[in-house]
């Protein structure tokens, strides 16, 4: 499997584009990439990043510091970051 469809399936399996309406500004890619890594080990570009998370059906937009923030839920972002503790 390749790196894209593999972080497109790890996304999908654990973030729901439908669970917050607001985009999530406290969960910027690069800790949510960092996920991914730690679970997959592979790493993943921003760019590769966020074309998975728009893929998905998630919003998002690139702030002034150039990380970018989506509609993730905080619920959801937890639950991953306990499972891999």
């Amino acid at each position: 499997m390749n790196g894209a469809k593999l972080l497109q399936d790890w996304i999908a399996k654990n973030f729901n584009p439908h669970t917050r309406v607001h985009i999530n500004q406290y969960i910027p890619d690069f800790m949510v990439r960092r996920l991914f890594q730690s679970e997959t080990g592979v790493a993943a570009s921003q760019d590769e990043f966020v074309q998975a998370m728009l893929d998905n059906g998630f919003h998002g937009r690139q702030t002034k510091h150039h990380d970018w923030v989506f509609n993730i839920s905080d619920a959801e972002y937890q639950k991953v970051l306990r499972r891999l503790r």
